[in-house]
């Protein structure tokens, strides 16, 4: 089910693989749906320009992720 308002749309479902991480986890923390719904909620309130700068350090931390693994013989 999607809900949207003026600046935004959301789904209300949760991925299916969140619930194949519940079975057989046994641990007693936040579920997994639980913590997808604390995400959306921090994603939400982000504005455009975090959004951005977000994205930009994510690719920066991922390239460098790759340049490690690979020993600088990334393409």
């Amino acid at each position: 089910m999607l809900t949207t308002t003026p600046t935004a749309v959301s789904f209300t479902t949760v991925p299916s693989h969140y619930e194949s991480l519940r079975e057989g986890s046994g641990d007693c923390g936040p579920s997994p749906e639980e913590i997808y719904r604390r995400v959306r909620e921090i994603r939400a309130s982000w504005g455009l320009e975090e959004r951005i700068a977000r994205r930009r350090e994510a690719q920066n931390r991922f390239e460098n992720l790759v340049e490690a693994l690979c020993g600088g013989h990334a393409a």
